[in-house]
């Protein structure tokens, strides 16, 4: 079995006698296969708890066209209500194991006989309820057990690939991951939580809105994590860099839900276009793209910029999402510079607004 990443759909080949044929490839509501569609049922975790034939007429209510029905235990396992095989997979011309369990991720016991899941940084084993290896960004959270699974909360989060848990509240220890989907009842009562929330659907809505083609940098760092990358919401932070590499490599979004920016052309950018602007710069940084990032930052060839991966977000997301938010209106920059003394950091009425606040918040 070869697995191929490749955009815009990851596939699954099989290799006999040097040739590949087509296996499977998964897709939003499930699988395509060699032999038609399969659909997933999930839950809010994405546990995959029934999946359906394409064609639901291939057997008799009610279980048409039912290949499985799932029911997980909190940590993974499969409960003795689980059941299999109503349809079975020949019936349909279909070869292709049911691989698709827990979390959305892939059982490797249908394909190698192991019980494992491939979270894909990391293997998981939901009779043990930990991680194989430890955690390679343990060294954030050390009152966590880096082979902990979610911290100990698989009823209410979930964990992308293995490596990160995104925000971190309160003493900065404590971690939340957050994709969009959660229920609200599974979102801590914490305001940094909420404010990280706020500005992401706040600018999730006004770049629809406005129109751009591009994806918005600040909802792909939550709807389509890297698994590298930590929000860090915090009251204060003094060393002046909102996005860094940690001396370990992780990168981390240091991001303040009450400070906005006033710049050289007076325009007052809010919390949330910041928050735009960081994301672009984290996901910029990741995977392939790494190189060409640290390139950009070590090189300066735009007058006025203190190197060019600040030439590149301020004329591009964050001019974008600052007329999306209404921070400025369209034809003017929000910034002509990009040095150390070019702008100054404002304290804004909330995480959505440019309206200075008088005096330093304390919330």
């Amino acid at each position: 079995m070869i697995r191929h990443r490749m955009r815009p759909l990851p596939f699954l080949s099989r290799s006999s006698g040097g040739t590949l044929t087509f296996e499977s490839a998964p897709f939003e509501r499930g699988r395509l296969t060699e032999a038609g569609v399969r659909y997933h049922v999930t839950d809010h975790l994405g546990s995959v708890r029934a999946v359906i034939h394409g064609n639901a007429s291939t057997t008799t209510y009610p279980l048409a066209g039912f290949y499985s029905v799932n029911d997980f235990a909190p940590f993974g396992t499969k409960s003795t209500s689980s059941a299999s095989s109503y349809l079975s997979l020949a019936s349909t011309g279909s070869t292709v194991s049911l691989r698709d369990g827990f979390t959305g991720q892939e059982d490797q016991g249908p394909d190698f006989g192991v019980g494992y899941s491939d979270f894909g940084a990391r293997q998981y084993s939901p009779v043990l309820s930990r991680w194989l290896v430890p955690d390679p960004m343990g060294e954030k959270y050390y009152d966590v057990s880096p082979y902990a699974y979610c911290t100990g909360n698989p009823v209410n989060l979930k964990d992308p690939d293995g490596r990160a848990i995104y925000i971190f509240y309160g003493d900065n220890k404590t971690p939340f991951f957050y994709n969009g989907t959660q229920e609200e009842s599974s979102i801590p009562d914490d305001p940094y939580v909420k404010a990280v929330i706020s500005a992401y659907k706040y600018n999730k809505e006004n770049w629809i809105r406005e129109g751009y083609t591009e994806s918005c940098p600040s909802t792909d760092l939550i709807e389509k994590p890297k698994g590298e990358v930590c929000v860090s919401v915090i009251k204060d932070y003094n060393s002046g860099d909102r996005y860094f590499r940690e001396n370990g490599g992780n990168p981390v979004i240091i991001w303040n839900p009450l400070e906005g920016l006033e710049t050289d052309t007076n325009a007052i950018l809010s919390p949330a276009t910041l928050f735009c602007h960081e994301a672009d710069h984290a996901l910029d940084d990741v995977g392939k793209k790494h190189e060409a990032h640290l390139k950009r930052q070590g090189t300066s060839t735009h007058k006025g910029f203190i190197n060019d991966e600040e030439y590149r977000v301020v004329t591009g997301s964050e001019q974008k999402m600052a007329v999306a938010n209404g921070d400025i209106p369209k034809g003017r920059k929000t910034r002509n510079r990009y040095t150390k003394d070019s702008s100054h950091t404002i304290y804004t009425k909330g995480v959505t607004s440019n309206k200075k606040r008088e005096k330093k918040a304390t919330n």
